[in-house]
């Protein structure tokens, strides 16, 4: 974090101090934690549904705090007093961020932004000191933090917006503000609160709302949704696959074991053959955004090459392990009707003398189109020749449906099976299971089945 002045802060939350005697002190840390205070740092009441962070302002004084950001005074204690304390932790990293020399990268999307954000990260840190955001902490709270460690080491820096509702990508944006954009898809997340795609799209654009003019914005080429926009006093640049406007394209894709190698072009000049230790269409287009931002941090393709070819996906998403000669791909941070069919995808071309076989959880938040989605993605998992079908989560009853009438169709000879306990699931695998079987887990975080994958794992 950049020295910011107690004079500085007050301006920038629109708040009003009590108790400071020398508004000119120097905070070089602001927290929202009272097990993260540290002498001469400045502690955030934040006040949320379930807690309120005014009840530790006490221990926050105690470990050494010398500043506290409040929404009702604190009696005798140094403080700025503010209408939202969550708002002022955006104002204070959105502070911090306009002392940064260096090129922030935003990226947001439906499905494929941290693995792009890793991506990109992982590129630009052969050249530089590069910040990313941890893991996938992309809410207000996550995206504040990541922000406010920005400091004058760093060269670099690549952040991640979720969201679940209108604006709050906005807000984020706002405070990171991006000196280049990227949105990866338009995809069926969150419809259960946004309700349309034309919604999604509205809410991730709102990510020019913290960009400059003329500032860069990279999109998906291939997304029905992003592929035709115009959008004033913004550089567009597509990447994809398929579409022939696409400015970065990925041609003679080819899959050598669990390996992905392509051509890449820009415009139609062949640059470089790009190898990524991941599979699937969705992780080439994952990369293609990543280099084309990197190219704007005049990274050479000789590095963005070799970093690539090095690639190591963060936290739960999609790893492919090698178990007992078993193939074992987990993939159970997040499940969308988009990101299912790519994992699915993968299984199905995954080069094996054995058997392919999903084990898929429930896709959460689909709101209205829930039971015809998990029905689609039963028989999308029959048309890619999955010969089991293993099924938990109640919203999965509608995937073996479909993957059953799926089946009546095509006369396959497949296993579909629901299961209603976890116990169950896990001792059918253990019982199945064969050395050359490749085997995905794919569902929605809260269905955790990182539990089912370390029982695997134990056999």
């Amino acid at each position: 974090m950049f020295k910011l002045t107690i004079n500085e802060i007050v301006k920038a939350v629109n708040g009003y101090s009590k108790n400071i005697k020398n508004d000119n002190i120097s905070i070089e840390k602001v927290v929202i934690d009272d097990h993260e205070v540290e002498k001469n740092c400045a502690f955030i009441a934040i006040v949320g549904k379930k807690f309120d962070g005014h009840n530790f302002c006490e221990n926050a004084i105690k470990k050494g705090a010398y500043l506290l950001i409040v929404e009702k005074e604190i009696k005798n204690f140094p403080q700025i007093i503010v209408k939202n304390t969550t708002k002022a932790f955006l104002d204070i990293a959105a502070l911090n961020k306009k002392k940064f020399k260096g090129k922030l990268t935003g990226v947001t999307g439906s499905v494929g932004k941290t693995t792009t954000k890793d991506m990109l990260g992982q590129i630009l840190e052969q050249s530089f000191k590069t910040l990313r955001t941890y893991k996938n902490l992309n809410n207000e709270f996550g995206l504040s933090k990541t922000v406010l460690n920005l400091d004058e080491t760093y060269k670099a820096a690549v952040v991640e917006m979720g969201m679940s509702n209108l604006g709050e990508i906005s807000a984020l944006s706002k405070t990171c503000q991006p000196d280049i954009g990227i949105i990866t898809n338009i995809g069926v997340s969150h419809l259960e609160f946004l309700k349309t795609r034309e919604n999604i799209l509205k809410a991730k654009l709102e990510i020019l709302d913290g960009m400059k003019k003329n500032t860069p914005l990279i999109l998906n080429g291939d997304d029905d949704f992003l592929k035709n926009l115009n959008i004033k006093d913004h550089k567009i640049t597509l990447c994809g696959i398929k579409n022939n406007m696409n400015l970065y394209r990925a041609k003679n894709i080819k899959q050598i074991l669990l390996s992905t190698v392509y051509d890449l072009y820009k415009k139609d000049k062949f640059l470089t053959q790009i190898t990524l230790p991941t599979i699937g269409e969705h992780n080439v287009l994952n990369s293609l955004l990543s280099i084309a931002a990197a190219e704007l941090y005049s990274v050479s393709i000789e590095k963005i090459k070799e970093a690539l070819k090095n690639f190591v996906p963060s936290g739960m998403r999609q790893n492919i392990y090698t178990i007992n000669e078993i193939i074992v791909i987990a993939d159970f941070y997040n499940a969308s009707p988009d990101s299912m069919k790519a994992s699915i995808k993968t299984l199905s071309k995954i080069p094996s003398k054995g058997r392919k076989i999903a084990v898929l959880g429930s896709m959460l938040e689909l709101g209205d189109i829930s039971k015809t989605e998990h029905q689609k993605i039963g028989e999308f998992a029959v048309k890619n020749n999955v010969d089991f079908l293993y099924c938990y989560g109640e919203e999965t009853k509608e995937m073996v449906l479909g993957a059953n009438e799926e089946k009546e169709k095509q006369q396959k000879n497949c296993t579909i099976k629901h299961f209603n306990t976890k116990k169950d699931l896990i001792c059918c695998l253990k019982e199945n299971i064969m050395a050359q079987d490749v085997i995905l887990f794919k569902a929605s975080l809260k269905m955790n089945f990182e539990e089912i994958f370390n029982a695997v794992l134990s056999f």
